[in-house]
């Protein structure tokens, strides 16, 4: 009876909106895991064995949903290192199923470092999970619950959106890995109800890692994701969501090489600390403000489109194959297109010759979308893009292991949307994902330098990059 009324309500809603008529809603709800003696909480990034002694600040799931009456389509956003496809993202949009069949379901993460671990690789010691089941699980309810928070408050609204970039925000990127190739774009979407004129939803995009305080920070916090949502609420209401873009390349605040004031005070804040957390998070609320009165209203009651293509990359990294053997990194591994739970042992280098167990399935699933919303285009990449990838800017330095490598097609060359969005981690984390000419996994490193080049490590293998970007230009190709 229960599910039979919810239905019955999110028809009545979808009804008022069956002529076309733009809807939006949006919920959130708190992530933060409970921090206690006892029970260690592994903060994800950074090495092993971080553990939480407390909570700055609370860690959230923000939803909003976008319905053209037909059509809804719900984006979710965890302040999380990331979720794998399978089993987190598929697990979440099963629970949202049983209340919401018919709404297809957006999970990202905003690839925070001061967040727990909800991918297993950063637990004690580096063959011990850094999961706790009993958070993941609760942690999945939630952000389900929040979608479905979302769609049950679908009402009428009027959109607005804008675009801004500028050398401030190109600066407040900083980029570990050469060629210096940037996303500084910051995208904004707002949402306000037609009849009351409050806001519904503010939907952020821009692109750096949320690691602002660097390794030795041991408190929960949303880092500067936390502070921008908290001010655009504060500003305007409604709830508030941000969502990571190309941020592989190592984009993000550790390599700022400028002077960064709080923006309220202009007081200089410190490198690695709270202070530059709120700096870096109330610039970003300024620069969408901006963006939001320069911006235009979506008119017209456009239509939704969505483009949705499951493909299958392969695991090359053989480190990750053993953390797969071991169930660290505990999502299926596939061949030919079924699940394959066999393992050998094998001798490998890097670890001295040592003898392990690595699996044996070859693939891994996961999800690309391509959504569109009259001058909107979005589409959404399953792990850390190389902004290359995205803008172009490809170089092929000597040191590189194909240097004669054909360039993978850049994303939004191919995307007709006025705003072009990529939504990073979206639906999955499959890490870097790095252009196969700029590929450096042995020496001579790249650009005959000195040291290896960071990134292959955490990367699944060199094909990811021609299979994501191929299948977007498909996807994208399809609509037209």
């Amino acid at each position: 009876m229960k599910r039979i009324c919810l239905a019955l309500a999110l028809f009545s809603v979808l009804a008022g909106g069956a002529r076309g008529q733009c809807m939006v809603g949006a919920a959130k709800r708190e992530i933060t895991p409970e921090v206690m003696e006892g029970r260690a909480v592994y903060l994800a990034g950074f090495g092993q064995n971080r553990t939480a002694t407390g909570v700055h600040d609370p860690i959230w799931s923000r939803a909003f949903a976008l319905s053209d009456g037909k059509r809804t389509v719900a984006i979710v956003v965890a302040d999380l290192i990331g979720l794998f496809y399978e089993p987190d993202v598929l697990a979440i949009r099963a629970i949202v199923a049983r209340e919401l069949p018919d709404v297809h379901v957006i999970v990202a993460s905003t690839h925070n470092h001061n967040g727990p671990d909800t991918m297993g690789l950063w637990g004690p010691v580096p063959l011990i999970t850094g999961i706790n089941p009993q958070y993941q699980d609760w942690m999945r309810k939630q952000t389900a619950k929040a979608v479905v928070e979302a769609v049950r408050s679908l009402r009428p609204a009027k959109i607005r959106v804008g675009s801004i970039v500028n050398q401030h925000l190109a600066d407040l990127q900083g980029d570990g890995r050469i060629p210096i190739v940037k996303d500084p774009q910051l995208f904004v979407l707002q949402a306000t109800d037609t009849e009351s004129g409050k806001t519904i939803a503010t939907f952020v995009q821009w692109s750096s890692h949320p690691e602002t305080l660097g390794g030795s920070n041991r408190l929960l916090t949303a880092d500067y994701c936390g502070v921008l949502c908290a001010d655009l609420e504060r500003r305007y209401g409604g709830v508030a969501v941000y969502a990571n873009g190309a941020i592989g390349g190592l984009l993000g605040p550790l390599d700022i090489r400028i002077p960064v004031p709080n923006p309220r005070t202009g007081k200089q804040t410190p490198r690695r600390s709270f202070e530059r957390v709120e700096a870096l998070g109330l610039w970003l609320s300024k620069y969408a403000t901006e963006a939001l009165e320069r911006g235009e209203p979506v008119t017209g009651n456009p239509r939704l489109e969505l483009r949705v293509r499951q493909v299958y990359v392969p695991l090359q990294n053989e480190r990750f194959r053993v953390l797969a053997a071991a169930s660290i990194i505990d999502r299926p591994l596939y061949t030919d297109g079924r699940i394959d739970r066999r393992t050998q042992r094998r001798k490998l280098p890097f670890l001295g010759g040592v003898e392990l167990p690595i699996a044996r399935g070859r693939d891994l699933r996961t999800e690309l979308n391509v959504l569109r919303f009259g001058p909107v285009e979005i589409v959404t990449v399953p792990g850390e893009l190389y902004p290359e990838l995205a803008n172009g800017g490809y170089v092929r330095y000597p040191g590189a292991d194909y240097p004669d490598a054909p360039f993978e097609p850049v994303i939004r060359e191919h995307m007709t949307g006025k705003y072009k969005v990529l939504i990073g981690l979206g639906n999955d984390e499959l890490g870097y994902i790095i252009p196969r000419c700029e590929w450096d996994n042995s020496p001579p490193w790249l650009n005959n330098q000195d040291h290896e080049t960071y990134g292959e490590v955490n990367s699944c293998g060199v094909e990811v990059a021609r299979i994501v970007t191929g299948t977007l230009r498909e996807l994208l190709r399809s609509e037209r």
